[in-house]
């Protein structure tokens, strides 16, 4: 496991991530082995909620 900090720019404001997480995907062959390298992905993040109030529209 690894551990890193990490924030987001959301309207000119710095909001620290509370939580992440990365998925990569890539075609594989009938027996599931990859068979090219990585294709595409999802990158999905939290962050308190409070900060967006905060936040001029």
């Amino acid at each position: 496991m690894s551990a890193f900090r990490a924030t987001v720019s959301i309207r000119g404001k710095e909001i620290e991530v509370i939580l992440s997480q990365i998925e990569f995907s890539r075609k594989t062959d009938n027996k599931g082995r990859p068979v090219t390298s990585v294709v595409g992905g999802r990158v999905t993040f939290s962050i308190q909620s409070h900060f967006i109030k905060d936040c001029p529209r």
